[in-house]
């Protein structure tokens, strides 16, 4: 369990800076194994343009396309909550939409 959590902890502060150590956890952690994985998930979406900086993370988009569709998804529905969220702060304004 310290493991996992010290893992997780790492994930969420440095994983978009080290995109070949998110290739090698992703790969070797069980399909099962979904907090882990959100975990990437999250943190490649949170700072997608500070690890899409990185050569390497290319690589990773193209070689495991799995992590890159949740990544994409994971992006999708944040920015469509946004919209939303922007468009009832709007309403309640009385701002024209956009």
């Amino acid at each position: 369990m310290l493991a996992r959590s010290r893992i997780m902890d790492w994930i969420d502060k440095s994983a978009m800076r080290f995109p070949l150590i998110v290739q090698e956890i992703w790969v070797t952690i069980p399909p099962l194994e979904t907090e882990l994985r959100d975990a990437i998930i999250k943190s490649i979406s949170c700072h997608a343009q500070e690890f899409l900086t990185y050569d390497e993370s290319m690589v990773i988009m193209t070689d495991l396309p799995d992590i890159t569709i949740a990544v994409l998804k994971k992006i999708a529905e944040e920015n469509c909550s946004l919209k939303l969220k922007l468009q009832q702060q709007q309403k309640r304004n009385g701002l024209p939409r956009w």
